[in-house]
C-alpha cells in the first residue's frame, strides 16, 4: 500500500506511522520544490521504517473505475465512451475507450454514474487540460459540487 502525505498551505506534512499510529507534523518545504514524485524514507520513533510519497495536489484525488460518456461542446452529437480513473474536487482523469474526441483547452461535457448506494448520474462541464494517448485530464468549470459528487469525496 502506498502511503501518501498531504502537504498543507504552510508546507507541513503529517506523518502517521503505519505500525504504532504515532503522529508527527514536519515542514517539508525542501522536498516539495522537486517536480518529480517525491518519495521519503521515514523512520518512526518506534523503529518502524516505511516509504511515503508527498502529495502536492490542492485536493484529494480518489481512484475510481466509473463508466461514462463525454462529448465536446462543438460536436454534441458525437459521444465518446470513457472510464473515470480518478476524481477530485477540481477535476477528473479518464481513459477514452477509443482515441479521444477532444483536445487541450476544449470545453467538454461528461456524464458518469457514481458507485454510491443510489448509483447517481453526474453531469459536469469541464475543460481539457491534458491528453496523453487515451488518457485525458479535465478541470471542472466549477469547484462547487452541490450534487451527490460533494459527499462522494468523503466516502
Amino acid at each position: 500500500m502506498e502511503i501518501r502525505i498531504f502537504v498543507n498551505t504552510e508546507n507541513m506534512g503529517t506523518f502517521i506511522c503505519p505500525s504504532c499510529k504515532s503522529v508527527k507534523t514536519v515542514n517539508v518545504l525542501k522536498y516539495i520544490k522537486h517536480k518529480a514524485k517525491v518519495k521519503i524514507n521515514c523512520k518512526c520513533k518506534c523503529g518502524y521504517k516505511y516509504p511515503a510519497f508527498l502529495e502536492r495536489r490542492k485536493y484529494y484525488r480518489k481512484s475510481t473505475n466509473l463508466k461514462g460518456t463525454y462529448f465536446t461542446v462543438r460536436n454534441k452529437d458525437k459521444r465518446g465512451r470513457m472510464i473515470v480513473k480518478d476524481i477530485s474536487r477540481s477535476g477528473v482523469g479518464f481513459e477514452a475507450m477509443v482515441s479521444p474526441l477532444c483536445k487541450v483547452n476544449e470545453k467538454i461535457c461528461i456524464e458518469f454514474i457514481l458507485d454510491n448506494e443510489n448509483k447517481t448520474l453526474i453531469k459536469k462541464e469541464a475543460v481539457v487540460v491534458d491528453v496523453r494517448g487515451n488518457n485525458v485530464g479535465l478541470k471542472f468549470l466549477s469547484l462547487d459540487h452541490y450534487d451527490a459528487l460533494g459527499p462522494y469525496f468523503l466516502m
